[in-house]
């Protein structure tokens, strides 16, 4: 399933989730208990929500409101009396600062077989209870700091809040509009869709989540599915994740284990990876540090590995590349101008050079190297190798210094329109077969 598909499912099934399930709760599970209350504006607001979906919206008079209903079944009146009298808002008001939580709080809630039974926290204990239900309202004026969390249930949040917003979402679901404010994200095991945003702190486990454009972002991820808008900058550090990127503005810096990843353009990325998977339409920059990893790049201006072991690299445009690897199969379709190289027992395969050369500096044991260079170039040759088999233009050489004996090869020369400052090339090898054409 892709990530397209599964969004699409996931939209449908919230639909018909909360089309039924509105319905069939109002008819089901009549009113107990209703709570309203109002405050002035507050700088900070933090609502603690439990036991059924919380809806937030803008308010229209600059003040706080909060609504809590309490729907539900009981048997015996006397647990709808318990309910009413246990049903009540915590409210701690401190200067600009406004806490409530809009739930009972309860030591032991036990739900079987479509029947709950509560112990409050003095010990109290209701009968059989059915369709227990809390859902809250909160309306919030622009510029306040909202921190909203739920647990098992839903936060929904209406597009276009004026806000800097934390969410705090534990096996339950979120959906939430575009914000005008910051966004921070404490998640685990919840699926929903988050709108645009600006800068963002996102701390996610075991998450479904799809979100829309943001600026400057902090991405803590495992075991999570992501699909995700652009970014001016983005920092990640993620785990076993599947995740997609539109286009980073600035810098991509990303450290991760055993993800897969498809990205658009960015500018600078620097990647930390182990037996990754990353797809990208390239960068003008990339330096990486890799094991036992997978890339398919379109386009990268210069492409760097600090280390490379056992990784699989293709890319059809690079501009120039350097690397120090071991076991490694680099596939280019075209390089443009430089390479540096220290390699044990890799493959190298350049379809093209497309020039202007700049130069070529390659050290290697065990390693192939063919290379095609652009037509009429003209350079120098420092070659160095034991055993192995080297290929070269030789009837474009005016002048040479060969050495070959006991398997061991020298080699100065310069091709014949060659000049002291035109692009060397420097060949070291140990037992590889070396081409230039």
């Amino acid at each position: 399933m892709t990530i397209h598909k599964h969004t699409l499912s996931f939209a449908l099934f919230l639909f018909v989730f909360l089309l039924g399930s509105s319905s069939s709760l109002q008819a089901q599970a009549p009113e107990i208990k209703k709570i309203e209350k109002s405050f002035a504006s507050k700088s900070e607001l933090s609502i603690e929500h439990r036991y059924g979906p919380l809806t937030v919206l803008p308010a229209t008079d600059g003040k706080i409101s909060i609504t809590g209903t309490l729907y539900g079944e009981a048997a015996e009146a006397e647990d709808l009396e318990l309910l009413r009298r246990y049903f009540e808002f915590e409210v701690q008001e401190t200067g600009s600062t406004l806490e409530v939580i809009t739930h009972f709080k309860v030591r032991n809630w036990n739900s079987r077989n479509g029947v709950t039974k509560l112990e409050f926290q003095d010990g109290t204990r209701t009968g059989k209870l059915r369709n227990l239900r809390i859902e809250a309202i909160v309306r919030v004026p622009s510029a306040t700091k909202l921190s909203v969390s739920n647990k098992y249930d839903e936060i929904r949040i209406e597009n276009g809040l004026n806000n800097d917003l934390h969410l705090n979402v534990y096996s339950g679901r979120m959906v939430v509009g575009d914000i005008n404010g910051k966004l921070v994200v404490e998640s685990k095991y919840s699926k929903g869709s988050i709108g645009n945003f600006g800068d963002g702190t996102l701390e996610l486990y075991d998450c479904d989540l799809q979100f829309g454009n943001g600026k400057t972002v902090k991405l803590t991820s495992k075991y999570s599915e992501l699909e995700m808008g652009s970014f001016d900058n983005m920092d990640a550090d993620t785990y076993d994740d599947k995740i997609s990127w539109k286009t980073i503005k600035g810098e991509l810096t990303l450290q991760d284990k055993y993800s897969e990843f498809k990205i658009g353009r960015f500018n600078n990325g620097r990647l930390d990876i182990y037996d990754a998977d990353i797809v990208s339409d390239g960068g003008n920059e990339l330096l990486v540090k890799s094991k036992y990893s997978d890339f398919t790049l379109k386009e990268v201006g210069r492409l760097s590995f600090e280390n490379s072991y056992d990784d699989n690299v293709k890319a059809e445009r690079v501009g120039s590349f350097s690397s120090t690897s071991k076991y490694t199969e680099y596939e280019f379709g075209n390089l443009r101008n430089k390479i540096y190289l220290r390699s044990y027992d890799d493959e190298l395969k350049i379809d093209q050079m497309d020039g202007p050369l700049e130069g070529i500096d390659f050290e290697g044991k065990y390693t192939d190297l063919k290379i095609v260079l652009p037509n009429n170039t003209e350079f120098q040759l420092e070659v160095n190798m034991t055993y192995g088999d080297f290929k070269y233009p030789e009837s474009r050489f005016e002048s040479q210094i060969y050495k070959e004996k006991n398997d061991r090869l020298e080699m100065n020369g310069k091709t014949k329109g060659a000049t002291d400052s035109s692009p060397k090339i420097k060949i070291v090898a140990y037992d590889g077969d070396i081409s230039i054409q």
